[in-house]
């Protein structure tokens, strides 16, 4: 895995606007130091602890970069540095905040997880990406509910529509079960798209 460490600041999400950036593009802001992990395995990169299937090869970022060191890693793409920490939260903050990485338990790949949100402790911590929320699309109804049993820990639910998350402020998590969900003053799905939340399972 190459390690690129920035030289010149430039926004990722402006560089290379193919990755799965949410509305919110602000983190993307690279400045000098920051670091890129490079796949060598896959076509995916790690941006500020968020992984990326690029897809397509892309250069375009390097120019802003240089390169800082190679590095071991896994066989799903992931910095060997990173494996430890699939089930502890305590273990590592990540840009010295509260973002932590976790094992997705859908891809097995790493995933950031707000640690105020899992409470921090260890203990294994089940992220669940890419599922099908119950509840009419029918460009109306608001309210959905989780799939089977499942609940999620509260402040860690994200909706995605066409594949671009709603922004967390127009989605009301009810409690204090924690197994439903309503989207407001937001677009709400009809039944040609595609509609997916991710969570951590409580």
């Amino acid at each position: 895995m190459r390690v690129w460490r920035v030289t010149k600041p430039f926004n990722f999400a402006e560089v290379m606007p193919q990755l799965a950036f949410t509305k919110d593009k602000s983190f993307s802001n690279m400045l000098i130091g920051d670091k890129i992990y490079e796949s060598e395995q896959f076509e995916a990169m790690w941006v500020k602890g968020y992984l990326f299937w690029t897809e397509t090869v892309s250069v375009i970022y390097q120019r802003f970069c240089e390169l800082d060191s190679t590095i071991a890693e896994t066989g799903i793409g992931t910095p060997e540095s990173f494996a430890d920490y699939a089930s502890y939260a305590e273990k590592l903050a990540i840009d010295g905040n509260d973002l932590f990485l976790i094992k997705d338990s859908i891809d097995g790949l790493y995933k950031k997880v707000k640690a105020s949100a899992i409470g921090g402790g260890s203990g294994t911590i089940t992220l669940k990406t890419g599922v099908v929320p119950t509840g009419d699309k029918d460009g109306i109804n608001a309210s959905f509910a989780l799939p089977g049993v499942d609940s999620y820990k509260p402040g860690t639910l994200d909706v995605y529509l066409n594949g671009m998350q709603l922004d967390s402020g127009n989605i009301v998590q009810v409690g204090p079960a924690y197994t439903t969900f309503m989207i407001v003053d937001d677009t709400l799905p009809i039944s040609s798209d595609s509609f997916t939340i991710s969570y951590v399972k409580s």
